[in-house]
């Protein structure tokens, strides 16, 4: 039924982030029912083990390079507490676009 529900997912084009968040609350909920008993740990391991979708193509758009992200941070004023909750909240973000990688 799960394995239905993804290509039911493909089929009306959502994109293959969409579907892994969707099929992956689906997984969590499975773990979940099997461990307070709901659900037996056959049919949760078999809810599991249903692949998500490959990522494909590629990010668009204008992206910082390493010297222009360093100078964008260092135009905040880390003195105030205003310019220091900027700086935290773009470093996260530059964070989170480069998957981890600074």
């Amino acid at each position: 039924m799960v394995t239905r529900y993804r290509i039911n997912l493909e089929q009306a084009h959502y994109a293959s982030s969409t579907i892994n968040l969707r099929l992956a609350a689906i997984r969590r909920l499975a773990y979940e029912a099997a461990d307070c008993g709901l659900l037996s740990p056959d049919l949760a391991a078999g809810i599991r083990r249903v692949k998500g979708v490959k990522k494909h193509g590629m990010r668009i758009g204008n992206w910082l390079t390493a010297d222009q992200g360093k100078r964008l941070l260092a135009a905040f004023g880390r003195e105030h507490l205003r310019g220091s909750r900027d700086y935290a909240l773009i470093a996260a973000c530059s964070v989170v676009a480069s998957g981890g990688r600074r």
